[in-house]
């Protein structure tokens, strides 16, 4: 059962005022009592006192009978009981008992120190008279020579009769003072507790929700400035819970507002949001509390929730196929909530246009590689059958242009190639140095031409690795024809060196560079940072896009460092192992 505030104040007040009273009560007993007996051993002490030199006269003239009878007739006035002793401890007179019928005195401790010459003082149960005994003695002297002593008693039964009486009156006293301390303290616990009561109801309307809740206290006291507090806290939680509602209802109009699907996921998986959009994609209601894998079962969107969760990415993308239309997800981790959320991009417009537009290019590229090369025959023809020089330059412009149609159909189809899923890559182990060496020969006579020096610097630790050598010599040799061509002077070289588990392929030119605007670009389509010198050199503008498809095919990365002036230089980083023997992507 639960022990409210009000009994434990005020059973801490009964106990405070029991025990008070009952000590007070008990040392004002004892006090009182000692106060008494010092009181009587003074009077006792003071007659002792005068009968010594009364009774010296007699108790030296052996007049016995004259001082029993003044012995007697002083105690039956004075209500004193008095005792005339020698100093040999023999009684001589008693004025309640016979001095013939009463033992020897000499060791009673109230006699001994009489008989030293010093005043003694006991208390103890009387033989004769079988009761408690209050004695005083004190030494007689004649001639400054103890000749007896003088000793005056009480009974302690009248004292303790005065003080039963006294005894009576103080019970009767303490038991008002209890009753009246406690009408007090009751009024007094009930005058704290019910601020606190009032306090804890109003706290617990709060608790419940109620943020009306106040409290209005009389009390002038820190109560008041408690209840105050209360008051002002409760206004600013109900002010701050009126905030977050409106914050929550325009989040979540938001989120139902937005065209993407969007759900949050917890540390377990569950779904802890979802809005409309998500709802309609998935083709179900009370998505709420499920397991993700329950609603989505795509490969994809689990590989991409394992790279999330597994710390690799903040952020990660990923398409995912759901009901029959492709969407790019983009999720994010929240690590202070260890909630994960998901967005749901509908791109099954956009890939189906890029299959159209893939589609249109291998079409057009097929139905023109017919008509280029019958157009290149004709024209080698013709230059065959002119004869003077004018004519024959018109050929050769055409058998250029010709050529440059040719290359580009031939890059658009390795692309497409490169881009469609499930190209195949034939691994094999591929010696770098000699990969890198032959692809060099196919440029000496070309940089030579441009008077470039073609140089090449490969590590001793360069390791064996594996991959399709046909495509990576593909690499090179665009990264190389670029080089050569965009450089007037200098030099080309190739640097190759080992880098932890991956291989460093760095083509390095002192040709014209690249603006530093434009090098987010130049892996785009058709790209060319100088058009003018591409249509001279027969570019076509797609052979770093093959470029960092094959690169990423084989599971690299192509970067690039330049600047306008300087020259250029793009390196690739190659894994040692692929780990398949043959890989599709």
């Amino acid at each position: 059962m639960k022990k409210t505030f009000f009994p434990k104040l005020f059973g801490g007040f009964i106990i405070i005022i029991i025990t008070f009273s009952v000590s007070l009560s008990a040392l004002s007993f004892k006090m009182i009592r000692r106060h008494y007996v010092d009181a009587m051993t003074s009077d006792l002490q003071a007659v002792a006192l005068t009968l010594a030199e009364t009774v010296e006269v007699d108790l030296i003239a052996d007049s016995y009978d004259s001082l029993q009878r003044f012995i007697t007739k002083t105690g039956e006035s004075l209500g004193f009981r008095i005792t005339v002793i020698d100093s040999k401890g023999s009684v001589i007179t008693d004025s309640e008992s016979s001095a013939e019928m009463m033992e020897s005195h000499v060791n009673r401790p109230e006699i001994i120190e009489a008989l030293q010459g010093t005043i003694g003082v006991s208390q103890r149960f009387s033989t004769t008279v079988k009761k408690d005994v209050l004695y005083v003695a004190v030494p007689i002297f004649h001639n400054e020579k103890i000749v007896g002593t003088v000793r005056t008693s009480m009974l302690l039964d009248e004292i303790e009769v005065l003080l039963g009486a006294l005894k009576t009156a103080l019970l009767q006293v303490l038991a008002v003072s209890i009753f009246v301390s406690l009408a007090i303290a009751f009024l007094l616990t009930r005058k704290l507790s019910r601020p606190l009561r009032e306090l804890r109801d109003a706290s617990k309307m709060l608790s419940e929700g109620d943020f009306n809740a106040r409290v209005y206290l009389r009390n002038d006291d820190e109560f008041r400035e408690l209840g105050d507090c209360f008051n002002s806290m409760g206004g600013q939680i109900q002010s701050l819970f009126k905030e977050l509602s409106r914050q929550k209802e325009h989040l979540s109009g938001m989120i139902a507002a937005v065209r993407e699907g969007f759900i949050a996921l917890d540390g377990q998986g569950k779904i802890t949001l979802a809005n409309e959009s998500f709802r309609r994609m998935a083709g179900k209601d009370g998505l709420v509390g499920r397991f993700y894998w329950e609603i989505i079962r795509e490969p994809n969107f689990k590989n991409l929730m394992e790279t999330l969760h597994g710390g690799k990415q903040d952020i990660c993308n990923s398409e995912v196929e759901l009901k029959g239309r492709t969407y790019m997800c983009s999720g994010s981790v929240i690590p202070s909530y260890e909630e994960t959320v998901i967005v749901f991009h509908d791109i099954t417009e956009v890939k189906s246009l890029d299959k159209i537009k893939k589609d249109f290019i291998v079409n057009v590229s097929h139905e023109l590689r017919t008509p280029l090369t019958a157009i290149k025959g004709f024209a080698e023809t013709l230059e065959e059958l002119i004869g003077d020089d004018e004519n024959r330059q018109y050929v050769e412009i055409i058998k250029r242009n010709t050529d440059r149609l040719i290359n580009i159909v031939k890059d658009l189809l390795l692309l497409s190639e490169l881009e469609e899923r499930g190209t195949r890559l034939i691994i094999e182990d591929i010696d770098v140095k000699d990969m890198i060496e032959s692809t060099m020969t196919l440029f000496k006579g070309k940089a030579a031409e441009g008077g470039l020096d073609l140089t090449a610097v490969i590590g001793n630790d360069v390791p064996t690795i594996r991959g399709d050598r046909f495509k990576l010599e593909q690499v090179i040799i665009n990264l190389l024809d670029n080089a050569i061509k965009y450089s007037e002077q200098g030099c080309v070289g190739i640097n190759v060196a080992r880098k932890g588990a991956m291989v460093e392929i760095a083509v390095s030119d002192t040709g014209i560079g690249i603006p530093e605007q434009e090098q987010k670009r130049i892996f785009e389509r058709f790209y060319v940072v100088d058009k003018s010198r591409s249509r001279r050199s027969g570019g076509t503008g797609l052979g770093l896009a093959i470029v960092k498809y094959i690169v990423l095919l084989h599971g690299g990365k192509v970067e690039v460092r330049s600047a306008l002036g300087e020259g250029t230089t793009f390196t690739v980083f190659l894994p040692q192992v692929m780990g398949e023997q043959e890989k599709r992507v």
